[in-house]
């Protein structure tokens, strides 16, 4: 058929160029904005009220990130819906690098609450880092009788829902701390629910209620003062070295652990993902951001992308776990 090359009907070569140079296109301009980055301001969503302890450690990591980076960083609260709205948010922003979130572990307990949601939390965020592990404590009124846990579930047996445990709302992480506290001691406490942690302190402080969790930084200073009494704790920590953990007062094998990470959108770009992890793990490092941090009741442990999904989705199963057990119907 002499020396001329067979055309195949349906078949373009050019297309495959066409193709290859697209693809080499991405890649070079990927490389780029990754060599380019960041070159305007970073935001931060924190689904929480301003104050929170969420708010705290995010303004507080803006800080020494934004040294780090090279690049100014702003917070943008965006609270409600038990976190829902501003985890939403994050899911759906672009994910370019301009948009990260600090997110504390409630953030595994309220899908599990909702019967429908627009996002789905362990595909379409991805974690950049895990911060650390708030301890909680068991606290009561000042003047409460009860010295020790143990005094505390024998009156509890003995009265069921006799006494009452505090909340800041239902599926928030100290409602499951409380949770898990009377399965693992088989005992039942009156729930009652507050629309945040300042109604609930009110209430602890005045002996409306006779029990609850609290965040250890949230709590230390009001121990110290003699406005509350510490019980137990949910896990040893330096700022309460006098009160034992739970494991160790009564209730074997209690363990449950308040968390506070850094997530992104899916889709971040690999060379992104491991600068802003390396960032994180730069900042915990200094000394006077971990004293900061210490002082407001964090047990700093970092993990990186990897880790840090596997842990979120362990505790992600777990929390469930929890709320069907709690016999708390999704709405």
């Amino acid at each position: 058929m002499g020396g001329y090359p067979r055309f195949i009907a349906g078949l373009n070569p050019f297309r495959h160029v066409a193709t290859a140079m697209l693809i080499c296109f991405l890649a070079f301009s990927n490389a780029i904005a990754a060599d380019t980055y960041p070159d305007r301001a970073i935001k931060i969503i924190v689904p929480n009220t301003t104050g929170s302890s969420v708010d705290t450690l995010a303004r507080q990591l803006a800080v020494p990130a934004s040294e780090l980076i090279k690049q100014s960083i702003y917070i943008d609260n965006k609270p409600g819906a038990g976190g829902l709205i501003g985890s939403q948010l994050l899911a759906r922003s672009d994910p370019d690098g301009y948009s990260l979130a600090v997110i504390g572990s409630t953030y595994v307990i309220v899908p599990h609450l909702h019967s429908k949601l627009n996002f789905d939390p362990l595909k379409d965020v991805d974690p950049v880092a895990m911060l650390g592990i708030l301890p909680l404590v068991l606290v009561v009124p000042a003047n409460s009788r009860f010295n020790d846990v143990e005094a505390l579930l024998e009156k509890a047996r003995h009265v069921d829902r006799g006494l009452t445990i505090g909340a800041p709302g239902i599926g928030t992480a100290l409602h499951l701390a409380a949770i898990q506290f009377q399965q693992q001691s088989d005992t039942r406490f009156l729930e009652v629910q507050y629309k945040g942690v300042a109604p609930l302190l009110v209430d602890v402080m005045g002996g409306t209620v006779d029990a609850a969790f609290l965040t250890v930084g949230s709590a230390v200073k009001l121990i110290e003062d003699g406005k509350l009494k510490a019980l137990a704790v949910s896990s040893a920590t330096d700022l309460l070295p006098g009160v034992v953990p739970l494991d160790e007062a009564g209730v074997k094998g209690y363990d449950f652990e308040a968390w506070v990470a850094v997530f992104a959108p899916r889709g971040l770009e690999a060379a992104v993902m491991e600068r802003w992890s390396g960032v994180i793990d730069s900042a915990l490092r200094q000394e006077a951001f971990r004293q900061v941090l210490n002082a407001n009741g964090m047990v700093i442990k970092f993990m990186g992308p990897d880790a840090a999904r596997e842990f979120i989705e362990h505790d992600y199963v777990r929390s469930g776990e929890l709320v069907r057990q709690a016999g708390v119907e999704p709405q």
